[in-house]
């Protein structure tokens, strides 16, 4: 596998000097991007830019927040924490002012990333969502964002599968509604049979909220079975 060519590592530095920050604290003439391990099987990841570590053991379900970089075409890998050999190589151009999130994702023997840009418009009456379906293997599932005291559901999606948000680019979107403390339910289309649920989660006016269902109904551990992530934006 042939890996990136290398730039200086003074110029390196100049154009990738980077810290962990929350989106608000972004440098907005550059462009910015995080990474999350969401690979159910896979140990720490390492995610390198032109051949240099830029977010490094990165655990299962954990994410680097924003860091910002110049924009520009960069070589890019997964690696196994501390590992020179490639788990997937590719390259990816990054826009002036742009957000992105790079996630890993499936099972660690066909891992791959996948890089979504991030178009945050705030609703400042209502708070938005989106809802990726991380968890490989899945039937459809459907997926539904419910006041915890009122019986009328805000915002639902429904025969979602893995991954599909890649080839539905409208999924990537994130949809408005009422802010209010609600419970996040997961269930299999088919049958109703509910296979993850976050409770009594505050969603609020004016922010953003990525909800990702990631692990397997097959895990070993408890900690990489079905659960729904949600990320604050």
């Amino acid at each position: 596998m042939q890996l990136p060519v290398k730039i200086p590592f003074v110029l390196f530095l100049f154009i990738f000097l980077l810290q962990a920050c929350k989106k608000s604290e972004v440098t907005v003439s550059n462009c910015n991007i995080g990474f999350t391990n969401v690979s159910p099987d896979a140990g720490p990841l390492d995610f390198l830019v032109n051949a240099n570590v830029i977010s490094g053991g990165l655990t299962y379900a954990a994410s680097s927040g924003y860091v910002s970089t110049v924009p520009g075409t960069y070589s890019m890998q997964l690696t196994n924490t501390g590992s020179s050999d490639a788990l997937f190589s590719f390259t990816g151009t990054l826009t002036t002012g742009k957000y992105y999130s790079l996630y890993a994702i499936d099972s660690l023997s066909r891992i791959r990333p996948i890089i979504i840009e991030d178009n945050f418009i705030a609703d400042t009456a209502r708070a938005k969502a989106r809802f990726f379906q991380f968890s490989p293997g899945l039937a459809k599932v459907d997926m539904m964002i419910k006041p915890t005291e009122k019986d009328t559901s805000f915002n639902k999606a429904t025969g979602r599968t893995f991954n599909d948000q890649d080839t539905t680019n409208t999924f990537q979107n994130f949809d408005a509604f009422t802010a209010d403390t609600c419970n996040v339910t997961v269930w299999r289309s088919k049958d109703s049979v509910v296979l993850a649920e976050k409770k009594n989660y505050i969603f609020k006016k004016s922010k953003l909220y990525t909800l990702l269902l990631t692990g397997t109904d097959t895990a070993a551990s408890s900690t990489r079975r079905l659960t729904i992530q949600i990320t604050e934006h």
